[in-house]
């Protein structure tokens, strides 16, 4: 084998571990009955403000607890299926 190839086999085997490790948090999440709006971030892999702009304009429906805003899964899943945000 040729280096360049090489280089192509390690580039393929992280880019599997990088999916591995992003399904793993998903896996994590889905297991939560509240979301921080970190988790939500990560879910949909948007900025904290397009967050808070869809929850001001309503996709996104939040509870507040403590005066911390939370996402609750039964109302995320269902636009994570959708995926037209």
């Amino acid at each position: 084998m040729n280096d360049s190839n090489d280089k192509f086999i390690v580039v393929i085997q992280i880019l599997g571990q990088m999916l591995s490790l992003m399904e793993e948090k998903n896996n994590l999440l889905k297991k939560k009955e509240l979301l921080s709006p970190a988790d939500v971030m990560v879910l949909f892999n948007r900025s904290a403000r397009t967050i808070s702009r869809w929850t001001k304009k309503g996709i996104l429906k939040s509870v507040e607890i403590n005066g911390t805003l939370h996402y609750r899964w039964d109302d995320v899943y269902p636009l994570i299926e959708l995926k037209n945000i």
